[in-house]
């Protein structure tokens, strides 16, 4: 108040209301706690218009802390906030309604990629060239449940095979019969990096060992990069599987 320690708030509240825009409705006005808040409906008080509001005590400071949570948690954009209250000059009979509208600034983050990788198994080839149908190749299984965030202001980047060792081959595509081999786009002397594809997870993935090789490669894994468009860094989510063959 201005002429604080003047002035008292009557009854010590402040009436909330929020003003979210289509897509950010459903978020939610919590205390300094986290503790969500309810709207209350407010009739027959004096200064007050009829209507809902989120109706908080004032602490002794005339402070009220407050948070906001976006919907999903996954939503950016500015929630209008105003907020009323009645107060009262010391030894006055009338009351003032002041009323003051600010926004509440939510902003963009990553929400990264949804996902899930299963141990892969196979048997030991006795050649290390991919069989035209690609039967000596052992799949990788990707559960693909895609962007996390559904707006459509995030992307996906590039999708990675990491971890893998020398003499080991990746192939990837729509289905076995359609897929490739990857590109291999780094290495550290003892294991590479492949590039799976960019813009979406392909449907099929697959590892061809080398000829005769058995055994169990334990923490591969597979990276799927994204980002918000409004944002400069990349997002990687990772998933480790183990490849066992027999």
């Amino acid at each position: 108040l201005v002429d604080d320690p003047n002035w008292t708030l009557v009854d010590g509240k402040l009436y909330l209301t929020l003003n979210e825009p289509t897509a950010m409705q459903g978020g939610q006005l919590q205390d300094a706690s986290g503790n969500a808040l309810t709207e209350t409906a407010v009739t027959d008080v004096p200064g007050i218009t009829d209507g809902n509001y989120y109706v908080v005590n004032v602490n002794s400071s005339n402070q009220a802390n407050l948070k906001y949570q976006p919907k999903d948690g996954i939503i950016s954009g500015q929630v209008g906030i105003t907020a009323v209250v009645v107060g009262q000059e010391a030894n006055a009979n009338t009351t003032i309604t002041t009323n003051k509208v600010g926004m509440i600034d939510v902003q963009p983050v990553n929400s990264g990629y949804d996902f899930s990788v299963a141990n892969a198994n196979g048997s030991e080839n006795a050649s290390a060239q991919a069989l035209p149908d690609k039967s000596n190749i052992i799949e990788v299984s990707v559960t693909d449940n895609g962007l996390i965030d559904t707006d459509g202001s995030e992307e996906i980047g590039s999708v990675l095979l990491k971890d893998l060792p020398n003499g080991f081959l990746v192939y990837a595509g729509a289905d076995a019969a359609s897929a490739t081999l990857a590109d291999n786009i780094g290495a550290d002397g003892n294991t590479n990096t492949w590039l799976l594809g960019v813009g979406q997870v392909p449907g099929y993935i697959g590892i061809l060992p080398p000829a005769n090789w058995s055994g169990t490669l334990s923490d591969l894994a597979i990276v799927v990069n994204s980002k918000e468009g409004a944002l400069d860094k990349v997002l990687g989510v990772e998933h480790s599987f183990d490849l066992a063959v027999e």
